[in-house]
């Protein structure tokens, strides 16, 4: 893992089974260093942006090499959202707005009073605030995880840019039929009824798990990209 604090990196920071802890400190760390910056979120800012921003001075929280190698991205990936979630709740608490978190845009909408209202669920959110997730994550499974996160960070991947052949394939891992109008909502629907019968934790496969993530992720992005066209 190539994320810095006080120059120490995961690698070398601590033994194999400290990383994880070591991960959750820096993820904490880079929440509350977010959210003395809220003004980075006013516009939007996508996930390379804000990496690249880390990496250098001041905050030097990123080496060099994070995004280079499949592990490592994956764990700095992991990191950054896990923190952006914590900071997309504790705002809501705070009544200072919402936080729409997806890799191509990261963008704060303010709010002028709190909302008593709880936060709607994600399972994305879900799926990164869940530290076993990223334990559970190495090098013999990260490389088809990233196949769609590699084409995000080289070539900033939108609606437009996505094949058919992908968009097709996401489709069939979620279910979803050709003729299905593809929204939020039937993502979501689908999503939420497979996750269940292959999430790890009820006795399902976690390989199965991580493409019905990807495959949502990917679908999700490209609903919203399209929408905003």
């Amino acid at each position: 893992m190539t994320v810095i604090v006080a120059n120490a990196t995961l690698t070398k920071c601590c033994a194999e089974g400290e990383r994880g802890i070591h991960a959750q400190n820096v993820a904490l760390f880079i929440a509350d260093l977010l959210e003395d910056h809220s003004q980075w979120f006013a516009a939007g800012v996508s996930e390379y942006t804000l990496i690249a921003r880390l990496q250098k001075a001041p905050y030097n929280l990123f080496d060099k090499e994070a995004l280079r190698e499949s592990l490592a991205l994956f764990q700095t990936h992991f990191v950054i959202f896990h923190a952006l979630y914590q900071l997309q709740l504790r705002w809501h608490a705070q009544g200072v707005g919402h936080l729409a978190i997806h890799t191509l845009k990261i963008t704060l909408h303010e709010t002028s009073e709190p909302s008593s209202a709880p936060i709607p669920s994600d399972p994305l959110r879900d799926y990164y605030l869940n530290w076993g997730n990223f334990d559970e994550t190495g090098k013999d499974d990260v490389e088809a995880l990233l196949d769609d996160f590699w084409q995000r960070m080289g070539g900033h991947i939108s609606h437009d840019t996505l094949s058919t052949q992908e968009i097709a394939k996401a489709r069939q891992v979620l279910e979803l039929s050709a003729d299905e109008p593809l929204t939020l909502g039937t993502i979501k629907r689908h999503y939420r009824r497979l996750i269940h019968q292959h999430h790890p934790d009820k006795g399902g496969d976690p390989a199965a798990a991580k493409q019905l993530v990807r495959a949502y992720s990917m679908l999700t992005d490209y609903v919203r990209a399209s929408a905003q066209d």
